[in-house]
């Protein structure tokens, strides 16, 4: 009897090194799994369009979109629910997230963590089941635009898969109930009895093993806390359940055998136990040291292979588990790398190739006509002035082509004023009816009372123009073209709707997909820039309204465009007299120009308007010519950038000797520069390039009289 318990004692220290080991495995496993939704989570992330969703302010603000959105990258994850999260750590959607249930503290600690750029991973206890929670930072740059949040259901399908992997019956326990067992429905009802806070009670965690009653089976029972830093059953806990009938019949056979040999042949059979214990449980040890360094990041470890035949083969098991887990993850991680590359080389392709063509086009008319001009011989003044025309004119187009690309790319310096969306479509009725030609009909249609918006008129008009133009070429035989404006009081907003819409070839949902990308285009060789509809994208973006598109192959293309109400009524500009007389100019005009080319056109420009030029390339030049200079400077006309000092550091330098001194700023940087040193905000007089002669004559006199 004595011997028998030492062998049932010896069975149960091995039973409980097996399920350590399964608990090692367990935990891999687990990791596994949260490094691949991880993943997933951060592919997700990188989407332009998940990107384009939270920067879009209508369409982050809109909580149907945005849950309609969550919900269909749940789904793609195949999760139980997922949360976004504004940069502030507000859930803005969380579909599938039980309803009435309190997030706990460590869900809203792991939103704050991806809140601040860090990833975060948890096993939590939500509503008495158990999920696995993986969050993620949305981030663009170095900002993080938003959080993202998926959790996994620890329900009976994981435990039956892990049972599998670990051997044993796989039971997740949380706060007394089981959310996950691979038991049969029976014998859960039976543990569900026992799991619980007592002494006695399976659910409380432990390093050793034991021989528990589950119903009418005998189980070793071992219980661990679900992550190796958690200390506290609340947390949820791994109860695993080893049948302990096999050994038992192993044991029953000893006590028979002993009784029949005697002594002897006890202490044989005891040596034996012991030899074949030892022999089965070191390759188990090997395979939970391996286990748990690979947890601990050193994934190229392996497990030695020797023993005999069942534990080489479960080492070689484990081994290509490993390999295959390593190969999955490496080749996830190069996919990712893979795809972000390719979106980016495909956008800067397409970019730079449009530009290069167009540009090439427009300095080859310059280059030829400066030549012809150059070259003199021949030419009476009426030709001269039609090639000078023609330069004028090809100087103009680059203008606009630079114009275009800054509005695409939402960087154009923009005046917006309250106006009525009316006044400008009927302002353009007349230009739209002559450009679209006879064969369309064109009915213009607008709501009583129509609401004011805050937007730069000159680019609306912009705006009614491309999209006509489109429809226009929509409709190679004729058609009918509507243009409606209407108010939209939704989503606790108002807005103003712009629809412009045709009933000509319509588009396929692939060509829909790039119709806002820049220099994308269905029309001929030479027959369009492709910056038409990515003007129109980005001018609406920058206004803070959105654009969408409805389309379907010969039915036609409708264009929606919305606008948020001004909170003003619009202002009618009085026009300013001046005060000065006008003639020639003796003002002095200090001049602070890098680029030789341009300071040297502003001082023959000023020079024949009468005034006295000072010039300088840099900031601390103007400093010591100004210094030098005896008598009063009336105006600073200065570059933003330069290199050393800045315009705006170089105007304040110079007001405090010269108080008096106005300034002109002037750039052909865009909106960015010129916001970041602060002329903008500061409402300085600020000229674009390029400008013309005139414009630069009239901005400096402007200048002067303020």
């Amino acid at each position: 009897m004595a011997t028998a318990a030492i062998v049932r004692t010896n069975a149960l220290r091995r039973a409980a090194d097996d399920l350590r080991a399964a608990r090692v495995a367990f935990q891999h496993l687990v990791d596994s799994r949260t490094e691949f939704a991880a993943a997933q989570l951060r592919l997700i992330a990188e989407l332009p369009i998940f990107r384009a969703h939270l920067t879009d302010v209508r369409v982050a603000t809109d909580s149907a979109t945005i849950h309609e959105m969550a919900d269909g990258y749940r789904q793609s994850l195949k999760a139980h629910f997922t949360i976004v999260g504004d940069p502030s750590g507000v859930w803005i959607a969380s579909p599938g997230w039980p309803a009435g249930v309190a997030a706990p503290g460590e869900l809203a600690n792991g939103i704050v963590m991806a809140r601040d750029g860090r990833s975060h991973r948890a096993i939590l206890a939500i509503d008495d089941r158990l999920y696995l929670v993986v969050t993620e930072p949305a981030m663009f740059a170095d900002e993080v635009l938003a959080t993202l949040t998926a959790g996994y259901q620890l329900d009976d399908a994981v435990a039956r898969e892990l049972a599998v992997t670990t051997r044993c019956d796989v039971n997740l326990v949380a706060r007394g109930r089981i959310s996950g067992s691979s038991l049969s429905p029976a014998r859960r009802q039976a543990l569900l009895a026992l799991v619980g806070d007592g002494p006695h009670q399976i659910g409380r965690p432990e390093e050793g093993a034991e021989l528990r009653a589950v119903g009418d089976t005998y189980y070793v029972a071992g219980t661990f806390a679900l992550h190796p830093n958690a200390h506290e059953a609340s947390a949820g806990t791994l109860v695993l359940l080893q049948d302990w009938a096999p050994t038992q019949l192993f044991v029953d056979e000893i006590r028979r055998r002993l009784l029949w040999l005697g002594t002897l042949t006890f202490g044989c059979a005891l040596a034996g136990a012991v030899v074949v214990s030892r022999r089965m449980t070191r390759p188990l040890r090997e395979v939970a040291a391996v286990a748990g360094e690979i947890a601990a990041g050193r994934r190229d470890c392996t497990v030695p292979i020797h023993g005999s035949d069942e534990a080489a083969a479960m080492a070689v098991a484990f081994n290509d588990m490993t390999a295959s887990l390593n190969a999955s993850y490496d080749q996830l991680r190069d996919r990712e790398h893979q795809l972000r590359q390719a979106q980016k080389m495909e956008a800067v392709g397409r970019l730079a190739g449009g530009v290069a063509h167009d540009f090439n086009n427009l300095l080859t008319a310059i280059l030829g006509y400066g030549e012809m001009l150059n070259d003199g011989a021949g030419h009476d003044e009426t030709t001269r002035r039609a090639y000078v025309t023609e330069i004028l004119k090809a100087v103009e187009s680059a203008t606009s082509l630079t114009r275009q690309l800054l509005a695409f790319s939402r960087k154009q310096l923009l005046a917006p004023k309250v106006v009525s969306l009316d006044t400008i479509v009927r302002g353009t009725e007349n230009i739209l009816r002559r450009l679209i030609g006879e064969d369309i009909e064109l009915t213009v249609r607008t709501a009583p009372d129509l609401w004011q918006v805050l937007a730069d008129p000159g680019q609306l008009e912009q705006v009614i123009m491309n999209l006509a133009l489109n429809a226009r070429d929509a409709m190679a035989a004729g058609g009918h073209l509507v243009i409606e404006l209407e108010n939209l009081d939704a989503d606790g907003g108002q807005y103003v709707v712009l629809t412009v819409s045709d009933d000509g070839c319509g588009m396929d949902a692939t060509t829909m997909s790039h119709i806002f990308e820049p220099f994308f285009t269905t029309k001929g060789e030479g027959r369009g820039t492709g910056l038409g509809l990515a003007t129109v994208h980005g001018i609406v973006e920058q206004s803070n309204g959105t654009i969408s598109v409805h389309s379907e192959p010969n039915r036609g293309t409708a264009f929606r465009v919305t606008l948020p109400r001004a909170a003003e009524e619009p202002v009618v500009e009085q026009p300013q007299l001046s005060s000065r007389t006008p003639g020639r100019r003796f003002e002095t005009v200090l001049v602070a120009e890098d680029e030789p080319s341009v300071r040297l056109l502003a001082r023959e420009v000023l020079r024949r308007e009468g005034y006295h030029v000072l010039e300088a390339a840099r900031g601390d030049e103007a400093l010591k010519i100004a210094a030098r200079h005896p008598g009063s400077i009336h105006l600073l006309l200065s570059d933003v950038v330069m290199p050393g000092m800045s315009g705006r550091d170089l105007w304040e330098r110079l007001s405090v000797a010269r108080p008096d001194t106005k300034v002109l700023f002037m750039s052909g940087y865009t909106d960015d520069a010129v916001v970041r040193h602060g002329i903008r905000d500061a409402g300085l007089p600020f000229l674009q390039k390029p400008f013309s002669l005139a414009s630069l004559a009239s901005a400096i006199e402007q200048a002067l009289e303020t």
